[in-house]
């Protein structure tokens, strides 16, 4: 009897988990619409640093979820809570690209 076993994860667990998971695209969209949106990078970093660097072509994924981590701290709690990017004149995103272009 040495042998480990397995747990049985209640179903309501595993219908929770399943809702709140994100795809890697969704997770990296919802970043970049935050810095867009003037949400400021935690570290100093400069937004558009972060926005290069995840619109960046030769960083994988793993350096990506590293960058958003440091700039965002825990995305995926703030993601799971419904934060949405919102710009600080209460504008929806879209119109915040076409208002806020440098």
């Amino acid at each position: 009897n040495w042998k480990k076993k397995k747990k049985k994860k209640n179903s309501s667990e595993d219908e929770s988990a399943a809702v709140f998971s994100f795809s890697f695209e969704e997770e990296l969209q919802w970043c970049i619409e935050m810095i867009e949106c003037g949400l400021k990078p935690k570290a100093g970093l400069h937004p558009h640093t972060v926005l290069n660097g995840l619109l960046s072509k030769k960083k994988n994924k793993i350096q990506k979820r590293a960058l958003m981590s440091k700039a965002l701290g825990d995305y995926r709690t703030q993601m799971k809570a419904g934060k949405k990017p919102q710009h600080p004149h209460g504008v929806h995103v879209c119109a915040c690209l076409l208002m806020c272009v440098d």
